[in-house]
């Protein structure tokens, strides 16, 4: 029989050994911190890009001369043929104006083809803002000499004139002028260089008019004489300034 003493005793050893004998719980292992996300990229603001400056239209051939002025308003632009500085376009865009330049040194006639290039040449532009609605020229005998040949030969047998002319008032001389030009055919030259880019023209009004006799003191009788006016009456001699509208034909 054991003693309890030692009965206490080899329980202790055995709940001692079976403690050895048992495996001890693994070490816990906290998680490593995870790492932090990357920053978003910093935006990077496009490029500007780069400003074309203003180019003149294109031409279509070397022996055209342009120069063109772009304000913030309106552009300007100049044309003629490189062998002539006449005749010439002047062209504005705001008020959609054309200014024809005829060479006075020189018969209209001969000039058609050069107007009828430079005409058709505008009219094809991309870069010009808008179609030109109105042509302004002088219709004085140093801008347009032929047209006051035939004006002042009009007008030596024409009734109308003679009414005109007696009523001697600058009202009457512009209502007569604007009257003729607009039914007789006073400006073939005007006529076919719009024509070639399928434009009609017609007068609108006219400014600063004059007349003079033929073989009388001053240039203007002078021109007359020299054009072989004849006549003792004055005569219409056209006018410093005349608006054309310009019209589909």
């Amino acid at each position: 029989m054991i003693h309890p003493r030692a009965a206490l005793t080899l329980l202790l050893a055995t709940l001692a050994a079976a403690a050895c004998s048992g495996s001890s719980p693994e070490p816990v292992t906290e998680p490593e911190p995870a790492e932090p996300a990357p920053e978003p990229p910093t935006p990077v603001e496009p490029e500007a890009p780069a400003k074309v400056p203003d180019a003149a239209p294109e031409q279509p051939a070397d022996d055209i001369v342009v120069s063109v002025e772009r304000e913030s308003y309106e552009t300007f632009l100049d044309a003629h043929l490189e062998d002539h500085e006449k005749p010439a376009l002047h062209y504005r865009s705001k008020a959609k104006r054309l200014f024809v330049k005829w060479d006075a040194e020189r018969p209209q006639q001969d000039q058609v083809v050069a107007v009828s290039r430079l005409l058709e040449w505008l009219f094809a532009q991309q870069e010009v803002p808008a179609e030109p609605k109105q042509v302004e020229m002088g219709l004085y005998y140093l801008a347009y000499p032929d047209f006051i040949e035939r004006l002042a030969r009009h007008a030596r047998t024409d009734p109308k004139w003679t009414k005109a002319r007696r009523a001697n008032t600058t009202k009457a001389l512009h209502d007569y002028i604007e009257e003729t030009t607009r039914g007789a055919k006073l400006h073939p030259e005007l006529d076919a260089v719009f024509e070639a880019v399928g434009r009609r023209v017609e007068l609108k009004h006219v400014e600063k008019c004059s007349t003079a006799k033929p073989g009388g003191k001053g240039e203007l009788g002078k021109f007359l004489a020299e054009r072989g006016v004849p006549g003792k009456v004055s005569l219409p001699m056209g006018c410093l300034m005349s608006t054309f509208r310009i019209e589909p034909k």
